[in-house]
């Protein structure tokens, strides 16, 4: 009888950590595939806005603390370091949001008047695919 209830035990703990590693890996796969989904798509916002290629440096996607369910992207200037442009895509929305950094510190929307005195304008292209979401 006790080595019955052993069993049992045993199976049940056997199952139950099943189910959690099962879970665990779906969330681990679900994770990487909005991450890829995001790259993607901040990518052909990018690629769309026609910054020089050899003026600028892509940093690589991350998550960013301050803001919930989305990824970043920058895109600094060489040569520049106080000026720099921030690609956010928002999982939950589907959206992407450009702002400008000037002198290091202050965030700029696209349709304030200050984001024109960033070096790098945006293509028409882009503005059609931005404005359109």
């Amino acid at each position: 009888m006790k080595k019955k209830k052993k069993r049992v035990v045993f199976w049940g703990i056997s199952v139950v950590l099943v189910i959690i590693v099962g879970i665990s890996l779906f969330k681990v796969y679900a994770h990487y595939q909005t991450k890829n989904q995001a790259e993607k798509i901040l990518d052909q916002y990018i690629i769309e806005y026609r910054f020089p290629a050899k003026r600028v440096l892509i940093q690589k996607i991350y998550a960013p603390k301050d803001v919930g369910d989305a990824y970043r992207k920058e895109v600094h200037i060489k040569g520049n370091k106080e000026d720099y442009y921030v690609f956010t895509y928002y999982t939950d929305r589907k959206k992407v949001d450009l702002t400008g950094v000037i002198d290091g510190g202050e965030w700029v929307d696209l349709k304030d008047h200050l984001y024109k005195s960033l070096p790098y304008q945006p293509s028409s292209e882009f503005l059609k695919i931005y404005n359109r979401q």
